[in-house]
């Protein structure tokens, strides 16, 4: 019994670590969006306004 206990332990501390995981992969994912829609935006205004 303590064994499955164990196991059922371990396993909610690596679903907490995927989360986290997976969590700063969002983020890292917005801040390449935000800052590739910022170049963009930016060889926009320089190509129709150049």
């Amino acid at each position: 019994m303590k064994t499955l206990f164990k196991a059922i332990d371990e396993m909610r501390t690596d679903i907490k670590e995927l989360k986290s995981d997976v969590n700063k992969s969002k983020g890292g994912f917005r801040v390449l969006l935000l800052i590739g829609g910022a170049i963009a935006s930016l060889l926009g205004y320089i190509k129709y306004n150049g």
